[in-house]
């Protein structure tokens, strides 16, 4: 890494957890520009509960889509959209 891309590294703005959970969809299909893609890994890699969060995240998506098409329990459903809306996570 040459002397220019540490300074874009050390003036990025650092990214908070709820930016980096807005962003893992996208980090996972492969969608963030090489910027935001960077300050996500770089987020992640010092973040342990984001970590855990990815981890498990992508560890759902593979389950399901290697055991097709799965029914949630209700009360899961219902347990999942209170906790996101707790959080402000998919409001607009």
């Amino acid at each position: 890494m040459n002397i220019l891309d540490r300074l874009r590294n050390y003036f990025r703005p650092q990214l908070t957890c709820a930016d980096a959970n807005a962003f893992i969809v996208d980090y996972l299909e492969k969608e963030l520009d090489q910027d935001t893609n960077a300050s996500f890994e770089a987020h992640v890699g010092k973040c342990a509960v984001c970590a855990r969060f990815l981890d498990q995240y992508s560890t759902t998506i593979d389950l399901c889509k290697s055991e097709g098409k799965i029914a949630a329990p209700p009360e899961l459903v219902e347990s999942t959209l209170d906790f996101l809306r707790d959080r402000g996570i998919g409001r607009d």
